[in-house]
């Protein structure tokens, strides 16, 4: 496998490719937000992994000789769910943490009504807040937990996006090497295949047989139509001698006949 299919929208991905690429990107992206470096684990590693993801899907559809410009709908769809996961995961800590600081200022936490009311205080949010950045364990929890939540629906959208673009089918013909391939990620032309399909040629090579027995199958019959004609121009002739030949006698007989009448 070309390593280049992973970082640059520039190549092509076969089908084997393609999967083990997905598999290595998603080992990196889980050791970046495991990492907890913030240049790793922040906007500009996520941006770095998004630009991954989608050269991959494009060198895939460039190999399936199709335009790139679909590459980008798993990668829009994976990211607006790897944001909910991310909410969905922190939720339950900072709901925890909130309860915990409630419970800290004298704010009686098995009351429903009264916990919600507090937490709806501007002043209670902002020192929530405070304390929040000040608590570096709390901190590191909560991004553990959207880290890993935002991590499994990110994923799961591109293992499910894979299923459909591993099955895709090459629309053209073989290619002479990768120069053949569009040389540029602006370009989102599919790719012009420079040899012909086997399909075309298997036809060719099918047709050409029956062709050749046909042709002596149709010349057959007019060969054939001479020879039983001519019995049917030689029997008129027989007979016309046939009967020609008392006529030549009875002349003869005829003249002398004359001669003896004028005697």
């Amino acid at each position: 496998m070309n390593p280049g299919v992973l970082f640059l929208p520039v190549y092509r991905a076969s089908t084997t490719a393609f999967l083990l690429g997905l598999l290595v990107l998603a080992v990196i992206d889980f050791a970046r937000i495991s990492s907890g470096v913030p240049f790793l684990s922040g906007w500009l590693g996520l941006l770095a992994m998004a630009f991954f993801v989608y050269s991959l899907h494009a060198n895939r559809l460039r190999y399936a000789d199709r335009g790139t410009g679909l590459a980008a709908l798993p990668l829009g769809i994976a990211i607006v769910i790897k944001g909910i996961g991310a909410v969905v995961g922190i939720l339950p800590g900072a709901i925890q943490s909130m309860t915990d600081f409630a419970a800290s200022r004298g704010v009686n936490t098995e009351d429903q009504q009264a916990l919600a009311e507090a937490m709806q205080d501007p002043a209670f949010a902002e020192s929530w807040m405070t304390a929040l950045e000040t608590d570096e364990a709390l901190q590191a929890s909560l991004q553990a937990a959207s880290g890993t939540s935002s991590f499994i629906g990110f994923w799961l959208v591109i293992a499910l996006f894979a299923i459909w673009f591993a099955q895709m089918k090459r629309l053209g013909g073989s290619l002479e090497s990768v120069r053949d391939t569009t040389p540029s990620m602006m370009n989102p032309e599919p790719l012009t295949p420079s040899e012909p399909t086997a399909a075309p040629a298997e036809v060719a090579e099918e047709t050409a047989p029956e062709a050749a027995e046909a042709a002596p199958a149709e010349e057959a019959p007019v060969e054939a139509a001479p020879v039983e004609n001519e019995p049917v121009e030689e029997a008129p002739t027989e007979n016309a001698q046939a009967e020609g030949a008392p006529a030549e006698d009875e002349a003869p007989e005829d003249t002398a006949s004359d001669d003896k009448s004028k005697d």
